[in-house]
């Protein structure tokens, strides 16, 4: 009876230490201030245990998901932690200041919801580090740095809209790097592309020539077209019969004489003539594969998905099937079908209002995009099905790399049943704190230890009385 009732109470002190050290919920609550005004909405609050870490363990943005709908600059974070860990909170990733009743010392984590904790920062001036935009009083972050402008010409990076970088080899014709992003005095209107033009002595326009060994009848083939200056990225071949030593040549060229209009200035807009040749090969079909950068729609208000490749027929344009296939962080692709190759053009149509595209990675959730950075539209670990850790983005897609262990099932599955006249399985949370597994490995190491005196006093204490009758 004594060893049940020991065995017991072993127990019980085990499940208490185990259960203490589980990780929990904690809750934050207050009211936000940037440069000394009410936090707007996008603003980003973040979490970081332990404190000086470099990723935050929870963020939410004011005005967004979880927190739409509460009053202007207030907040609420919460986060699973352990009793004793330490907490810092950062603001658009800029340490606290000491205004509007913040308190700026890291938080030793004791009571689960912690409320009126405001917290105040000031936006950083152009040329300081930066994470977010919104943190920046030039309303941009380009490269980690703040500035008054999308782009920083002159900071060893080719951004969308730039000619080049650092490195002349990188430059469009007739633009050089001299001291930033510059043209120079051979550049002419044709070089910066989207005129459709001719240079009138200006520089060569790009062109290369792609050689394949061979082709197989039936096949499609992909031919890589190697001179990223042209608007060309492949040309798909499908051959009738098989062919060797294929050349594939693609160049840009000026609108031919004697041609019309492929669109009026009134409706749209020429982004480049093309000329493209295909030897020894007797075509069943072909596909042209080519991209428009992002700026060149902006800058003159086309519309995306009006873009159409039209081959020259006699003296006339005719119209190809155009296919809007992806988008990249600069480009837009597209892919047209062509019965055969001579000269093209590249068209799109005017827009009243010009396009907007969603850009990967600027902290800001557009149409397409799952995520982006720290905005995850209101989603968790757990409303992922998960039950516990940290929803990450990576390429505006869910993450879930830093969520743990698989959580209640979601609403539309059925959970696991437990057979009749069975009990269901304890299931323990787990522990976190590394020092709580040690803690419970000593308290059992003392609790056995202690039992075993227990039971040799116990047996000393028999023998004895069976000795004494």
């Amino acid at each position: 009876m004594k060893s049940k009732f020991f065995l017991a109470f072993t127990f019980a002190l085990v499940l208490s230490a185990y259960l203490a050290f589980a990780a929990s919920p904690y809750f934050f609550k207050g009211i936000a201030h940037v440069n000394g005004s009410l936090a707007p909405n996008g603003t980003i609050i973040e979490a970081f245990i332990p404190f000086n870490a470099t990723n935050p363990i929870s963020s939410v943005t004011i005005g967004e998901g979880q927190l739409a709908g509460l009053d202007p600059g207030k907040y609420v974070i919460s986060f699973e932690a352990t009793s004793g860990d330490v907490v810092s909170f950062k603001v658009n990733r800029i340490a606290l200041i000491a205004a509007n009743g913040t308190n700026t010392t890291n938080q030793t984590l004791g009571d689960t919801v912690t409320t009126n904790f405001n917290l105040s920062i000031n936006k950083s001036a152009n040329t300081l580090a930066c994470t977010f935009a919104v943190g920046c009083t030039g309303g941009f972050c380009v490269h980690s740095i703040c500035r008054s402008a999308s782009t920083f010409c002159g900071d060893a990076f080719c951004d969308s809209g730039e000619s080049c970088s650092t490195d002349d080899s990188a430059c469009g014709s007739g633009f050089a790097c001299t001291s930033g992003c510059v043209a120079t005095a051979a550049a002419s209107t044709s070089s910066g592309g989207g005129g459709g033009g001719g240079g009138g002595g200006g520089p060569s326009l790009p062109s290369t020539t792609e050689t394949v060994n061979k082709i197989t009848a039936d096949t499609p083939l992909d031919v890589k077209i190697t001179e990223t200056k042209l608007p060309v990225t492949f040309v798909e071949l499908t051959s009738k019969t098989d062919a060797t030593n294929i050349e594939v040549k693609v160049k840009e060229v000026s609108q031919p004489s004697g041609t019309g209009l492929a669109i009026s200035s009134d409706a749209g807009k020429v982004y480049k003539y093309l000329e493209i040749t295909v030897s020894t090969v007797t075509l069943s079909k072909a596909k042209i594969k080519f991209k428009v950068p992002k700026t060149w729609f902006t800058s003159n208000s086309i519309d995306p998905n009006t873009v159409a490749l039209s081959r020259l027929v006699g003296t006339a344009w005719t119209k190809l099937p155009t296919t809007k296939v992806s988008e990249t962080d600069t480009d837009v692709l597209y892919e047209a079908e062509t019965a055969g190759f001579s000269t093209f053009v590249i068209t799109g149509a005017k827009t009243a209002t010009p396009p907007v595209f969603a850009v990967c990675g600027n902290n800001v959730l557009e149409t397409g995009e799952e995520c982006d950075e720290f905005q995850l539209a209101g989603q968790t670990c757990a409303s992922k099905g998960f039950e516990s850790g940290t929803l990450k983005c990576t390429a505006c897609r869910f993450d879930t790399s830093g969520c743990t262990r698989a959580g209640p099932a979601p609403p539309s599955e059925k959970p696991a049943e437990t057979p009749a006249g069975e009990r269901p399985p304890l299931v323990l949370p787990p522990v976190t704190d590394v020092g709580g597994v040690i803690l419970i490995v000593v308290i059992l190491a003392v609790i056995l230890l202690g039992y075993k005196f227990f039971m040799k006093k116990h047996a000393k204490k028999t023998d004895h009385a069976s000795h004494t009758n």
